[in-house]
């Protein structure tokens, strides 16, 4: 009898799956490394079996998307702005699991119940806005905020001391702002920073149902 041919498993996508697709579309490292970094920190902050829905708000490039997609996680990737970069990755992904919506997040109306919310370097005030429509939604968040806006969107009942605004300066101040925030209206949230040599933009601020945990 013939000998029987072994059927070849197929690799499970990840980071380094990751790191080829990316650097082959031509996105520089650093780019690659601020996405791995976030990314790393978001499977180990979330159980992604919780969720039925992913969004990826101001996606810009469209790499964390990409990466939750392709691990089968149904995404919605949000982004109001052309990108050539993205627009390749796209070519690359089953529409099954993804689907890009080229629309302002402020026009994009209410997302699903439950679901989990990412948003990378999303600029000023797009960042509490992604925070707004995770908390409006009952889902969880993680976004790596870029810097403040012009608006105070949240107001704590719990105000940190303006004095650290000098010491820390007003992008962490708002970052702080926005803590409070979510953590006084039931959310378990924190604040992680990822390496300085990779994003000086390196805060993560994380909310998630306490329900959930």
């Amino acid at each position: 009898m013939g000998k029987k041919i072994k059927k070849k498993k197929k690799k499970k996508f990840g980071i380094k799956q990751l790191k080829a697709l990316t650097n082959n579309v031509g996105v520089k490292k650093n780019e690659i490394n601020k996405n791995v970094a976030f990314i790393s920190f978001v499977e180990e902050q979330f159980d992604l079996s919780n969720y039925n829905h992913v969004y990826d708000l101001c996606c810009g490039k469209g790499i964390v998307g990409t990466y939750f997609s392709l691990k089968r996680n149904n995404v919605t990737a949000v982004d109001n702005s052309g990108n050539n970069k993205r627009n390749q990755l796209i070519k690359r992904l089953d529409e099954k699991f993804y689907d890009f919506i080229n629309t302002s997040i402020y026009d994009h109306g209410h997302l699903q119940n439950d679901s989990l919310v990412l948003s990378l370097h999303a600029c000023g005030n797009l960042t509490d806005k992604v925070i707004e429509l995770a908390l409006q939604s009952q889902s969880d968040f993680a976004v790596m905020s870029c810097c403040h806006g012009d608006k105070q969107y949240f107001s704590p009942r719990e105000i940190p001391d303006v004095n650290l605004v000098d010491k820390l300066g007003r992008d962490h101040y708002a970052d702080l702002l926005r803590l409070n925030y979510v953590s006084e209206i039931g959310y378990t949230a924190g604040i992680f920073e990822i390496s300085e040599d990779i994003t000086p933009k390196n805060r993560i601020i994380w909310g998630k149902k306490k329900s959930r945990e």
